[in-house]
């Protein structure tokens, strides 16, 4: 019995594993070329820590007064639209993928306030959907009581 659970083991390990690939893609292309194309937000989560504990959490859909386009071109430039309900902006940049990272590096003349590369964790992509997380660290070293902030957001997108 022993040897035929051990047998059993080998066999499933022999079959799951190789189905399981680095950011959930579905086949073997890279994201790099995954990527390439026109991306639009389908919804954003976010969750708010300090120090280390969850403190707020949400999830907002995407609708016609709030929504985000993704441009990424094979020559490493990309295009972001942003449409909220009273405002919208482009901005323009250059983009690079490795391993499961994606950093973008703003153009300054189109937004002054994004002055550094930004960096993302391919969560997951397939050829019709890519989630993006954004995670920023920081501390409140004005008060005496030394507090630690992590804001997380994953971004949804499925191509157009």
């Amino acid at each position: 019995m022993k040897k035929f659970l051990y047998a059993l083991i080998f066999v499933l390990t022999i079959i799951v594993l190789p189905s399981c690939n680095e950011n959930n893609q579905e086949d073997n292309t890279p994201a790099e070329e995954l990527l390439i194309g026109t991306w639009k937000l389908q919804s954003y989560s976010f969750t708010y820590k300090e120090n280390g504990k969850k403190v707020a959490s949400g999830t907002y859909i995407a609708t016609d007064d709030f929504y985000n386009i993704l441009s990424f071109r094979m020559d490493g430039s990309f295009t972001e639209f942003v449409m909220e309900k009273y405002w919208n902006e482009e901005r323009t940049g250059t983009w690079i993928s490795f391993s499961n990272t994606l950093i973008f590096n703003y153009n300054s003349e189109d937004d002054f306030y994004i002055t550094e590369p930004t960096s993302y964790t391919i969560v997951s992509i397939s050829k019709t959907k890519v989630t993006l997380r954004e995670s920023r660290k920081y501390d409140d070293d004005v008060s005496s009581n030394k507090k630690y902030y992590e804001d997380i957001y994953d971004y949804t997108y499925t191509k157009n």
